[in-house]
């Protein structure tokens, strides 16, 4: 019996071999371009995280209604509650800025880091970047003009990219300026090359109008201040520096072989003026910074933001529902992966100021985060910190 068996199935074979059917075609594959590829992870990952944030939320409400013992159901309702305003706030904002860098014809009114910085001020309007609409409008103005005059006498390369970097921290501090994001002010025009004096003006107009944004927010009590997010470690522990200063050298080791290897190589974004944010935050403020302690999950949210800018802008240009979905992206992103790294906001934008943006972009950005991780993880070898909690 077996062995009548296993010649059926012998013969079965054969004739699938002879006849070159019952084996699967695969050759579809080879037609795919990367960018399509990257448009099937893009879809997939949207659909996981989704499913994944609803996963956390569901077991937010179980634990809470354990804690309370008060009965309860999980709606929908629930799961859009929080700081979601805060996030369509900062589409809306976003898209608007598309609509006037349209309108004007100048790409970079819409600076990437408007993004991250709409998005922390909005949903966190007591928090120290909305209670600074000075330092907000003057600090990116200052980096940008120095990153502008960078690019205007210097070819790109070390020098320029350091230049502008340590131009924007130096300026920083002797402000005293809590305005991170404005070191990517400072390297985006030597990253893109743009030297036009425009550059500097449009990021006062792009921050004016989030400062007065901010200032009727709080005057009108606009959107519900949430505090049960981990966004007010950073924000309320912005001055609270690692004690030890070991962090200089490491920050300074990543930045001088980041920025080598992207002038060595022409692959500019492997040093994308976000990451340096980054980077600064989770250095200089480790022990509050809200991603320094979840390191290795950057370069899948940083990346999948750079992956999904790309696609956007492929699908639809970019006008400002392209940039509105952009950020809706990013911010399903970080709520999937439960972090809240706002940064991330600007790595989709970016493409939206690239020319002719393509899988190349998703691909440098994910290198450029793993070797940030690689650097900071070593630091923390060196230089244990430990988390500080509000209270």
């Amino acid at each position: 019996m077996l062995e009548a068996i296993r010649n059926w199935l012998q013969d079965w074979l054969d004739a699938c071999e002879y006849a070159n059917e019952c084996v699967p075609d695969f050759s579809f594959i080879d037609a795919f371009h990367p960018n399509k590829w990257l448009q099937i992870i893009i879809i997939l990952a949207f659909i996981f995280l989704v499913i994944n944030e609803w996963r956390i939320k569901l077991r937010h409400h179980v634990c809470l209604q354990a804690a309370t013992d008060r009965p309860d159901h999980f709606t929908l309702k629930s799961l859009f509650s929080g700081s979601i305003l805060g996030d369509l706030a900062t589409t809306s904002y976003i898209a608007i800025i598309s609509a006037l860098a349209q309108i004007s014809g100048f790409r970079l009114l819409l600076f990437p880091e408007l993004g991250a910085l709409s998005n922390e001020i909005l949903r966190k309007p007591k928090g120290i970047w909305a209670n600074a609409p000075m330092m907000l409008m003057i600090t990116p103005f200052f980096t940008g003009l120095i990153g502008t005059i960078a690019t205007q006498h210097l070819p790109y390369g070390m020098i320029s990219i350091l230049v502008s970097v340590i131009a924007g921290i130096i300026i920083i501090r002797l402000l005293g300026s809590p305005i991170a994001p404005a070191i990517s002010a400072g390297l985006l025009p030597v990253t893109l090359g743009e030297t036009s004096w425009w550059y500097p003006f449009s990021l006062l107009a792009g921050t004016g109008l989030l400062a007065t944004l901010s200032a009727f927010q709080r005057r009108w009590n606009f959107l519900r201040l949430n505090n049960a997010t981990p966004v007010a470690n950073i924000i309320q522990h912005k001055h609270t520096a690692h004690s030890s200063m070991t962090w200089i050298p490491f920050f300074l080791i990543f930045l001088l072989i980041a920025a080598y290897a992207a002038s060595q190589t022409q692959i500019r974004f492997l040093l994308f003026p976000p990451l340096i944010v980054i980077a600064y935050e989770m250095f200089a403020h480790a022990s509050v910074c809200p991603w320094a302690h979840r390191p290795l999950i950057l370069p899948l949210a940083c990346g999948l933001a750079a992956g999904a800018g790309v696609v956007i802008v492929g699908w639809l240009g970019t006008g400002p529902i392209a940039a509105g979905l952009a950020v809706f992206y990013a911010t399903v992103v970080l709520r999937g992966l439960d972090i809240h790294v706002p940064p991330t906001i600007a790595v989709g934008l970016l493409p939206f100021v690239i020319p002719k943006p393509d899988y190349h972009y998703a691909i440098a950005v994910a290198l450029g985060t793993a070797l940030l991780i690689i650097i900071y993880s070593l630091w923390r070898v060196i230089s244990p910190i430990e988390e500080i909690i509000p209270n």
